[in-house]
């Protein structure tokens, strides 16, 4: 049984193994399936697929009890495994959240990973993701002040990208801060009072504008909120006021702007079919 995280820190490709899987029976030959890895799904990060990073995405199957292996050199799918293997598609980058749900449950019943959480919770291991949101605190994930029987890699790449593609975690990326999240429902008046608030705290006067993400990096934390859901009552709220609340693109006409700003305008702000949304401007803030 391996012990460490394997270096697989891409949960969708760990659930396109799965897919190859489960379209040939549940069940393959390592060989046969490593050939079809390399064949068929996007390296994570490099240019081409090694044997030695294929061999770690496949190891975190039985890593997350997604799969095992009852003899040597075969794979089976666990009825967990073939569930995520029916609720997407395969190479779609971005989790749906049936898939985000399944993994999610299967990262918290790692032990390993219960770890990880430990590092918020002052050595507490949560009960549930009610308890991780009540009791974790905000920390910056610098391994050299942390503590902890993790290596580095688990902490800063493995487990920090699966806590963030769950939405177990969330990133302030203003201070480069990590929390604990849980999505509830609030009052979409409620969401407006407080965009105006962190408005006012981080508008550009030059622009008379303000980055979406310095707002989102506010307002997440502030309610342990994850991105994705403000991101989605940002867009609600601009629809209700419209009148009051406009999201911009990114203008290369705007000045002053720096060139960095554009290049992160897709990380940072929210991709729709007219371009990327970075800027937010709320008129007559005063009334």
């Amino acid at each position: 049984m391996r012990i460490k995280a394997p270096r697989a820190d891409r949960l969708d490709k760990i659930r396109d193994i799965a897919i190859i899987l489960h379209s040939n029976g549940g069940n393959m030959a390592k060989r046969e399936l490593k050939r079809q890895i390399e064949k068929n799904v996007t390296p994570p990060q490099l240019n081409s697929w090694t044997m030695s990073n294929i061999k770690e995405y496949v190891a975190a199957l039985p890593f997350l009890k997604l799969a095992f292996s009852p003899r040597l050199g075969k794979i089976h799918l666990t009825d967990t495994g073939k569930v995520l293997a029916t609720k997407g598609d395969l190479g779609v980058p971005k989790l749906n959240d049936d898939e985000r749900e399944i993994l999610r449950n299967v990262i918290l019943q790692n032990s390993r990973f219960q770890i990880f959480l430990t590092l918020f919770t002052g050595g507490r291991i949560p009960r549930d993701r009610t308890e991780f949101v009540a009791f974790g605190k905000t920390i910056k994930l610098r391994y050299s002040d942390l503590k902890t029987p993790l290596d580095s890699r688990e902490v800063q790449g493995i487990f920090k990208n699966w806590a963030l593609n769950t939405e177990i975690i969330e990133w302030n990326s203003t201070i480069d801060e990590y929390f604990p999240v849980l999505e509830k429902e609030r009052p979409l008046e409620l969401m407006y009072e407080s965009l105006v608030e962190a408005y006012r705290k981080v508008e550009d006067k030059a622009i008379e504008r303000a980055e979406i993400y310095k707002i989102k990096d506010i307002i997440c934390q502030k309610y342990s909120m994850p991105s994705r859901q403000f991101y989605e009552s940002l867009l609600e709220i601009n629809k209700r006021y419209s009148d009051k609340v406009r999201l911009e693109v990114v203008p290369i006409t705007m000045l002053p702007i720096q060139k960095f700003k554009i290049e992160s305008a897709e990380r940072f702000g929210i991709v729709t079919s007219k371009g990327i949304y970075y800027y937010l401007k709320i008129l007559n803030i005063g009334g």
